[in-house]
């Protein structure tokens, strides 16, 4: 019998920051294996104080959760934080150290 290959990416992750309208929280960082073919929307704001245009998901997580997601790039890795109950909104700040 033969079993199917499978391309395995190691994940990194990191703590985050994220500062919407004054307000600041925690997130995770992970890494993701590409960034997605399309988003439902691409905010501009700021990754670790560059100027940074972020591609925003959502989807459904356990128990019928919908869960919200910012993608960005850095140094050729692609990242991707949970953004919690809602969109990353324009002008946020992410800082991270990958």
């Amino acid at each position: 019998m033969t079993h199917p290959s499978f391309h395995i990416v190691s994940t990194m992750q990191s703590r985050a920051s994220i500062t919407e309208a004054g307000r600041t929280r925690t997130a995770v960082a992970k890494t993701w294996s590409e960034m997605p073919p399309t988003g439902q929307r691409r905010v501009d704001g700021f990754l670790n104080g560059a100027p940074c245009r972020f591609v925003l998901t959502f989807g459904a997580g356990r128990g019928a959760v919908t869960k919200f997601y910012a993608y960005f790039e850095v140094r050729g890795q692609v990242w991707y934080i949970d953004t919690g109950d809602g969109y990353l909104s324009d002008g946020a700040s992410v800082d991270f150290k990958d």
